[in-house]
Formats: structure tokens, sequence, C-alpha cells
């Protein structure tokens, strides 16, 4: 049974979006529909067109995946200016949301349990030195935050944001000196909301990205890793 267009279209959203996330796509490259349908029908197995191609470039697009480069859709460059405004956009959105649950009778025992499921979790694969597991479940921690919310709007912006941190997570591995500590962080800002301290919530928060952001800026400061991160991360 042939798969319907919008199914269709979702596969190539997902299917583009991991081989930009990956690097098979490289910031600045550019992107040919007609090689993505090809590829997808060799790899997936699955007969696709042009079209839906096209309709995934525009929610990638929407997405700050790709953009249009003279008339070429290419993949969005990630500058370092834009790591750390996102850094800064997902510190206000966590923080923000953490306001409205309080302001809405707090975080529920089942929003709890959850959370301290997560960082268990977390805990566990620092031991076992599961990089991609710690990667996954840091990010689901910081999801369930604002998930709390029940706010589709703030979830939608804090997704789009997550997205955008997935494609240089790849710099943990550079300062994983510092997987530890992001640990104690976690386990400050769990602490702080199973005692629904508000204010002690919120400034765990900060202090957990501030950190992240004083990591990337060490990055950024090392002249040689500087280059070659300006180089990946932005050239073609």
């Amino acid at each position: 049974m042939a798969r319907k267009k919008t199914n269709l279209v979702f596969d190539a959203v997902d299917y583009i979006r991991g081989k930009i996330l990956s690097y098979d796509l490289k910031p600045g490259e550019p992107i040919s529909d007609t090689k993505i349908a090809l590829e997808m029908g060799e790899v997936l197995q699955i007969k696709i067109s042009r079209s839906p191609v096209r309709e995934a470039f525009t929610i990638l697009q929407s997405e700050d995946f790709i953009e249009v480069i003279d008339g070429k859709v290419c993949v969005a460059r990630i500058t370092e200016r834009d790591i750390f405004e996102i850094c800064q956009l997902r510190d206000a959105i966590e923080q923000q949301s953490v306001i409205i649950v309080m302001n809405n009778g707090g975080f529920s025992q089942e929003e709890k349990e959850l959370l301290k499921e997560k960082y268990q979790q977390l805990v566990k694969a620092i031991e076992y030195c599961d990089e991609e597991k710690e990667y996954q479940i840091d990010d689901e921690f910081h999801s369930i935050l604002v998930a709390c919310t029940k706010n589709k709007h703030i979830v939608g912006v804090e997704m789009r944001a997550r997205n955008q941190m997935k494609r240089v997570r790849w710099l943990n591995r550079v300062f994983s000196s510092r997987r530890r500590q992001a640990n104690l962080e976690h386990e400050a800002i769990l602490n702080a909301i199973l005692a629904d301290d508000l204010e002690g919530t919120l400034q765990a928060i900060h202090i957990h990205n501030q950190n992240i952001m004083e990591a990337f800026q060490h990055i950024f400061e090392t002249e040689t890793m500087r280059k070659a991160l300006v180089c990946l991360l932005s050239d073609s």
C-alpha cells in the first residue's frame, strides 16, 4: 500500500534532519530534492517524488535547519553566536516554565517522580560512560520541565531550540570533564523542585545553563579549537 503524502513529507523531514544532525550534510552544503528522493527510495525502500521532499524543505527552513542562498537550498550554518543565543533562550524558557508550573499548583507527584526517574537514569548513564544515553536522558529531563507547563506554544519554541542544540551536542566530548559537575547541577534542580522551592529551582537552572555557556566559551577561546569549529560549523 502506498504511503500517504503527509506521511512521506514527515518521512523526508526526519530523514533530512537526521543527515544534518549526523553531519552527513554539512553546514552550507546544497541539498538536492532529486538526490534526497532517490536516497530515500534506496535506504527506506519507499516510493517518493520530489514534491514531498520540497514540502519537507519548507518545514525544515521554519526550524532553521536549512536556508536558501542564491536560490539554492542549503544546510543552515550555525555560528558561535547562534550557540550562545540558543543557550540564553533555553535558560529563559526553562525558568519561565518553572514559574508557570509553580504558579499553577506546582509540579504534581507524578511529574516529580518522572524527573527523579530521569535523574537516576542519568546517573547510571554517566557511571557506564554511555554518552549517547546520557545526551538522550539529559534532553528528556529538560523537556519534561517545559512540558509540565502544558503550554503547547512554549513547548514548541523549546523543542525548536533543543533541536538546534542537537547539532552541536558532539561538543560535549570536548568538555567531557564537565559531565559529573553537570550531573550535580541536575541534582540541585531536582532537589529544589521536590522541595517546591521556586527561587532555588530558578537559581539551579540558571547556574546550570550559565555553566554550559561558559564551557562553550572556553572552547571557543582556545585558538586552535576555535578555528576548527568555525570552519566546521559555518563554512560550506
